[in-house]
């Protein structure tokens, strides 16, 4: 007997009656020729403790024994005739399984008669019932109906599978044409509604309109339901398919398994499964092409948020001129540690004054902290800064040293903590001990980092403690034979002397008593509309960048979490 054509994945195909007689001849040789005591078909990569595996010798007498009945075609390449070997010996293995299943299930708790084609299996029956009541059967046993119970949606399509049910759905089709009634499933996708189909779904010959019935028709029913919803997203172009991410995963919500192809039969692979993509088949180009959109997306979303930061800029710029306060700071107006006021120039001259670290340095709310304080580090982005780091910083003593060396003025030392996502590579300006040049290369370690560029979101900026009485560092009167160095210095003109300590009931009083107290808590409740860009204050314009900066990398962080789950 001779087969004329064979499948891309080594499956006689026609005629039709010669390939039924040899499937049926695969099994009729597995029975003959295989005792039922070998447990595995092929040899387990873990070793299977009682269990015997079938020799590769007898597979190949058993491969020459079914082409002593049947051909192959004459022009059929070396590779295919290996294809269709592949397919033969796995058709075999799913037989012979069958085989002992069916004699485990009827003569489980009995002894059966020999006789007919059982007689063959007399001899090994004893050592086949001592393996399938051993530990090992057993927990495999069990271990394969904790598997099946995770399956979900079962399908009814009998012996013939789908190559015998295909015709059948089709002839449902065109009679409902020839009606005059438009099936629902008219311009759907083949796979989708082949499934559908073969899981328990049919259509109304009245209607036309596509129900499930059977035991699972409530599962099947949400299935349509999301097969429906992914169809309409590719008519409005929201969803493209591409092989077998099409609408049919898309509303399962599993990916299709590597090496099969659903609504195609069993063994279909992807080659076989999806004919028009046949180029891209173990390809690189539709890996490289997820990876270059997902680029082009990052990119068009960092293109949107440098837009914007360039508007803010233009925006405040046309308003005022952002300004450093260290560099533009004089002697005849030096900043004091509140940012917004100034000091007054000493109207006659004063006495020396003990030494200070820094003389001629800006102060900034690091020089006030006394121990580890949170923090959080910026970095420069155009005219603004944004938070990059979170961290915590140290006292800035006198005479304190870096690893051996001056820190220069400036700059302080903080601990970095977390990095924010994105920020590890930028550059430091003063390398770490041991030659970090990057930010993530310090990651909890101690660097320097500019004072201006280091923020306490936890605490408002205030300015030092005002001197106590008999301190050495307080500020000498205007004229050196008036000094006296017990007597208290006149509080600065933007400082305000702390209140004396008040009892609880003393408060209380005083917040009843006061109006402004009250004028104050009054307005806070009414919410002020919000300000443009060009009517805010440098603060509260970069507190807002830094809101929309933070949530923007955010946002990168979860896509990039998202995307490193797709394998």
């Amino acid at each position: 007997m001779s087969i004329d054509e064979v499948s891309i994945r080594g499956k006689p195909e026609k005629p039709d009656g010669i390939c039924t007689k040899y499937v049926a001849q695969c099994g009729v040789l597995v029975r003959d020729m295989v005792p039922i005591t070998v447990a595995e078909w092929n040899e387990p990569k873990k070793k299977n403790i009682g269990a015997k595996f079938l020799d590769q010798r007898i597979k190949d007498t058993l491969w020459e024994s079914i082409l002593g009945s049947f051909s192959l075609p004459a022009d059929l390449p070396p590779s295919r005739q290996n294809k269709v070997k592949e397919w033969t010996l796995s058709k075999m293995a799913e037989q012979f399984n069958n085989w002992k299943k069916t004699l485990w299930r009827k003569y489980a708790n009995e002894t059966p008669e020999f006789t007919g084609r059982l007689e063959k299996i007399k001899d090994d029956w004893p050592e086949f019932v001592a393996y399938r009541k051993s530990g090992v059967a057993v927990a495999r046993s069990t271990q394969n109906k904790l598997n099946a119970k995770k399956k979900k949606y079962f399908h009814r399509l009998g012996s013939g599978g789908y190559k015998t049910a295909v015709p059948k759905w089709e002839s449902y089709e065109n009679e409902l044409r020839q009606k005059g009634i438009t099936p629902e499933t008219d311009d759907w996708p083949d796979r989708s509604k082949l499934w559908l189909f073969a899981h328990g779904a049919v259509l109304d010959m009245e209607t036309g309109r596509i129900v499930a019935k059977g035991k699972w028709r409530r599962r099947i029913t949400r299935v349509v339901k999301k097969i429906k919803k992914a169809i309409k997203l590719v008519k409005l172009g929201k969803y493209v398919p591409d092989r077998e991410d099409d609408e049919l995963t898309l509303a399962l919500g599993n990916k299709e398994h590597w090496g099969r192809c659903r609504a195609r039969g069993g063994g279909v692979g992807f080659l076989e499964g999806f004919p028009e993509d046949t180029a891209t088949y173990r390809k690189h180009c539709r890996s490289k092409k997820k990876e270059a959109d997902r680029v082009t997306a990052l990119e068009r979303s960092l293109k949107v948020v440098q837009e914007q930061l360039a508007s803010f800029t233009k925006t405040r710029e046309s308003q005022l001129r952002v300004e450093d306060p260290a560099g533009d700071a004089c002697p005849s107006q030096r900043k004091s540690s509140v940012g917004s006021t100034q000091l007054q120039d000493d109207p006659a001259p004063r006495p020396p004054t003990p030494p200070v670290a820094e003389p001629s340095a800006a102060h900034y709310p690091v020089d006030d902290i006394t121990e580890k304080t949170n923090c959080e580090l910026h970095a420069p982005m155009l005219n603004i800064t944004c938070p990059v780091a979170t961290g915590y910083a140290l006292p800035h003593q006198p005479g304190a040293t870096f690893h051996f060396g001056v820190i220069p003025a400036g700059f302080a030392r903080v601990g970095v903590t977390k990095i924010m996502p994105g920020m590890n590579s930028i550059e430091l300006e003063i390398p770490g001990a041991e030659g970090e040049k990057t930010l993530g290369d310090v990651e909890l370690g101690i660097v320097l980092w500019k004072k201006n560029l280091i923020k306490f979101p936890d605490s408002a900026p205030r300015p030092p403690t005002p001197p106590v009485r008999n301190s050495p560092q307080q500020s000498p009167p205007s004229s050196p034979d008036d000094w006296d160095p017990t007597a208290s210095p006149s509080p600065a003109p933007s400082r305000q002397p702390t209140a004396a300590p008040t009892s609880s009931l003393t408060k209380r009083k005083l917040f009843k008593a006061s109006p402004v107290k009250k004028r104050a808590k009054k307005t806070k409740e009414v919410k002020a509309p919000e300000k443009l860009a060009g009517e805010m204050t440098m603060e509260e314009l970069e507190r807002r960048t830094q809101g929309k900066a933070a949530a923007f990398f955010e946002q990168k962080k979860r896509k990039d979490w998202r995307q490193n789950l797709t394998p």
